[in-house]
């Protein structure tokens, strides 16, 4: 789409439903002082806002920090308002092991408990999924970032699984793969696709 956007026909700019991030410029709220807006051409480079962190111990934990800092910057302030990862990373360690411990059927109930505790407004569902398909990775992060496991044998260790945030797949050739948060970098990483995809988490806020 080439026509140009102005201020009565648009107010934000989103790139899989997420604020975009343009040459350093956050596009999530767009100047509404009266002159026309970028075109949509413009916005060919834009980028979804991400700030991945290292990990600083348990995987499950540091992935469930990652997804709640990356919300944190994109409309959900107050998820984070005033802390350090590493405080949001201590918060949900908390909140695991209090609904038993490192175990991908505690995510739900720890992330609601996180998140209603920043801001009862923030409506959340979370909805686990064993085995999904690449299809169902693919359709859910068209939208917005959700958790995603690697069981053993995958390209993280051959002896243990490894959580991660997935926020956007593609295909070359046949081939798919998969963007992640995976807590080993502070850069998007790029993983192959592979039946050691053995979990997602699919998470959702609104207001």
């Amino acid at each position: 789409m080439s026509e140009t956007l102005k201020t009565d026909e648009a107010k934000r700019v989103y790139v899989n439903a997420m604020p975009a991030v343009l040459n350093g410029t956050i596009y999530s709220e767009l100047n509404m002082s009266g002159e026309t807006l970028k075109s949509f051409d413009a916005f060919t480079g834009a980028e979804l806002m991400y700030d991945p962190h290292e990990q600083g111990g348990n995987c499950i934990v540091g992935a469930i920090s990652n997804l709640m800092w990356h919300w944190s910057i994109n409309g959900y302030s107050n998820l984070a308002n005033g802390m350090t990862f590493e405080g949001v990373e201590a918060e949900i360690d908390r909140l695991i092991n209090s609904h038993g411990g490192y175990a991908n059927d505690n995510i739900p109930a720890t992330i609601k408990d996180y998140v209603k505790s920043k801001d009862n407004s923030y409506s959340v569902t979370v909805t686990n999924k064993w085995n999904p398909s690449f299809t169902n990775v693919k359709s859910e992060v068209g939208s917005r970032p959700c958790l995603l496991g690697f069981a053993a044998g995958s390209p993280y260790s051959d002896k243990e699984g490894h959580m991660t945030v997935c926020v956007g797949t593609r295909e070359v050739n046949g081939v798919q793969y998969c963007k992640v948060m995976d807590g080993w970098s502070t850069s998007i990483s790029e993983k192959k696709w592979g039946s050691y995809n053995d979990f997602m988490s699919k998470v959702k806020l609104s207001k």
